[in-house]
């Protein structure tokens, strides 16, 4: 009767295993899918007026139409221009970082493009100027709505002060702006302390029940007799 509730046992003990995994591996999805984090914080977020939207449509600009390629001569382009309201800085929060979100439609089939400078104006002028070159649907039908999503390289403050973020529009071809999104994050991004995956509990169990496996064994064989 012992043997049997042992057996019993492993079988009891791998079922809750089971069970378990399942519950945090439909956890791990769900987390997936929340918003990225570009830092400990959401400092600020601003949406471009429609109006400033209608100028963009309008600018033309000074160098020739971007094609993916090298972008070394790109910061003495001439852009059109957004910077946003004073935003207060200390250097216990840094770094900060700048993401730019662009949604739009393809006027026709073909690459949808967008190349977009951002960085910091203060009293000092514009630094840290970074090209965003990935603001661009590759591959879009006529008519597509589609969204994409850039951060620029953080920047570091050595002392408290005030800034604006500041975005200039280079390039735009084949594509009509819904929307434009600015968002400062401040800190370092956490650590992504995803669940363990379900490969991850597939080996756990399977170990685990073979550790069981052969401590019901043990209990279950004959022992040899010794010889008196």
């Amino acid at each position: 009767m012992a043997n049997i509730m042992a057996g019993r046992g492993v079988w009891l003990v791998a079922g809750l295993l089971l069970y378990d995994a399942c519950d945090l591996v439909s956890a791990g999805d769900h987390e997936e899918t929340t918003e990225p984090r570009y830092g400990q914080t959401l400092l600020a977020q601003y949406a471009l007026p429609r109006t400033k939207l209608d100028e963009l449509a309008q600018f033309r600009p000074s160098t020739p139409a971007f094609t993916g390629g090298q972008t070394e001569q790109m910061p003495l382009a001439h852009t059109s221009n957004w910077h946003s309201p004073p935003l207060d800085i200390l250097p216990a929060t840094n770094p900060y970082t700048i993401v730019v979100s662009v949604a739009g439609r393809a006027r026709e089939d073909g690459a949808a493009t967008t190349l977009w400078q951002a960085g910091w104006q203060h009293a000092q002028g514009i630094t840290e100027r970074h090209t965003l070159n990935g603001l661009t649907r590759n591959t879009a039908k006529a008519g597509e709505v589609f969204r994409v999503t850039q951060a620029a390289a953080p920047g570091w403050f050595d002392q408290a002060q005030q800034v604006n973020v500041w975005l200039g529009l280079m390039q735009m071809h084949n594509v009509e702006l819904d929307d434009v999104t600015v968002q400062v994050w401040s800190g370092l991004p956490q650590i992504n302390k995803a669940r363990p995956t379900a490969p991850f509990w597939g080996l756990a169990i399977a170990g685990t029940m073979l550790l069981l496996w052969q401590w019901w064994a043990r209990r279950v064989s004959p022992r040899p007799e010794h010889a008196s």
